[in-house]
């Protein structure tokens, strides 16, 4: 399940959840082999990405696993303990680390594609509150999958597909909805007034007189005969 996002035609994938999931019950190089394959077959096969963009994705999920796997077994602590009694520090830290590389390197090429800055490109694809709220939202449910995963085995574990289904589509459903402008009331409208013309008078004329004031400019006419 994947969502094109608005600028460079990048993709958020639902596969963060899982990927998330693997570094946290498998070891390092194993999580990042699986993490690499699967992203490689569904970009080329699913999707039908160009290959260079199938490597590039491959490998910078790759190395996302990479880190968020250094990040959790650094902070886990000895032993390791079980997950379920792990300190939450360990797996924010490792959701961070997860974030920084996946979103910094999917910027930085989106930002050298349609030559923006990388700050540019992080905010039109990822710089708004519901991403961070899905992003959230994916690496809770990772969580639960790994342990549910230690606990009940891989097929109870399927029952966390269908809240993938429902964050998949509440998103897509983000993603396709226009920005909402505020309606402004139309500007006043000025307008010259114009008076009717005379009969037998030039374009510019005065509305006729009538009554009072029409004898009083017959009067003026006829004082200024004299002078013309």
């Amino acid at each position: 399940m994947w969502l094109r996002l608005p600028l460079g035609g990048a993709t958020l994938t639902m596969a963060s959840c899982c990927n998330f999931a693997a570094l946290l019950v498998l070891p390092r190089g194993h999580a990042m082999a699986a993490t690499a394959l699967a992203a490689a077959v569904a970009e080329l096969i699913v999707m039908r990405k160009p290959p260079r963009r199938v490597l590039f994705n491959a490998g910078q999920s790759a190395l996302a696993v990479g880190a968020a796997a250094s990040v959790f077994g650094a902070l886990r602590g000895p032993g390791p303990p079980p997950l379920e009694v792990t300190p939450w520090a360990a797996f924010v830290a490792a959701a961070a680390a997860f974030a920084l590389v996946n979103y910094g390197a999917v910027s930085v090429a989106v930002a050298l594609s349609e030559r923006v800055s990388p700050l540019t490109a992080w905010r039109r694809n990822f710089g708004n509150a519901y991403d961070l709220l899905s992003s959230g939202a994916l690496f809770s449910l990772g969580i639960l999958l790994a342990v549910h995963y230690t606990m009940a085995g891989a097929r109870m574990t399927a029952l966390a597909v269908l809240p993938l289904v429902l964050g998949w589509v509440s998103y897509r459903r983000f993603l396709a909805e226009p920005p909402q402008v505020e309606a402004r009331p139309p500007a006043p409208r000025l307008e010259l007034l114009r008076f009717p013309a005379a009969t037998g008078a030039g374009p510019a004329s005065a509305p006729p007189a009538s009554g009072r004031s029409r004898r009083v400019l017959d009067l003026a006419r006829r004082g200024t005969r004299g002078w013309t």
